[in-house]
């Protein structure tokens, strides 16, 4: 996996490294979100909810991909940003199964976006449901001549609050940037894709 700059608001988003030792990732988690809530207004509880989801994700965290945890302006909303630099190109087919899932409700809202390192992409905005819990995910891919950046926002619960931390999201991956990572000049395959989206009930099967 290519190395990847993240760019963010300190005050909005909290990097996260993977910690094998409960132990150790228990008092990180602690620690990190003591720190983060001294600089910051947020709503009651917050802290325990910040602890508890560094200390999760610290546990997922591999050195594959880059996770930060996004908080909303007042931590009302939590979620994870995970990013992820493939070693080659991803095939559309591969694409098409990360831009939906099965346990999507509804059809996939789909849309082009561009950022100034990573070119042109397609994202995707789905509402799913497990077990009987209904959330919501964002999803980007960004096509580079010999490699695929994506990442993914989510989940989100209520799946509604997702537009509460979008906007982190997106500043996020506009600033960011792969290593090493060109994009790739081929407009008709994001065309494709958001074609595809605008048939009711596509299931992207390419």
């Amino acid at each position: 996996m290519s190395e990847f700059e993240l760019n963010y608001r300190t005050d909005l988003a909290i990097p996260i490294a993977p910690i094998a030792s409960v132990a150790e990732r228990t008092e990180w988690a602690r620690s990190r979100a003591q720190e983060f809530i001294t600089a910051s207004t947020l709503v009651a509880g917050a802290a325990d909810r910040i602890e508890a989801a560094l200390a999760d994700l610290a546990g997922k965290a591999d050195d594959d991909s880059m996770i930060a945890l996004l908080v909303s302006e007042d931590a009302s909303v939590l979620a994870p940003l995970t990013i992820y630099t493939t070693a080659q190109s991803m095939s559309d087919r591969e694409v098409a199964r990360f831009l939906s899932t099965p346990a999507t409700l509804l059809p996939p809202t789909g849309q082009t976006t561009q950022t100034q390192h990573l070119g042109v992409g397609f994202s995707s905005t789905l509402l799913e449901s497990s077990d009987e819990v209904n959330y919501s995910t964002r999803r980007w891919v960004f096509f580079g001549e010999s490699s695929t950046v994506t990442a993914l926002l989510g989940p989100v619960i209520p799946a509604q609050a997702i537009v509460l931390v979008e906007p982190i999201a997106e500043v996020i991956l506009e600033a960011s940037r792969a290593v090493d990572f060109e994009p790739a000049q081929d407009p008709h395959r994001v065309t494709r894709l958001l074609a595809m989206t605008e048939k009711v009930g596509d299931k992207w099967e390419i």
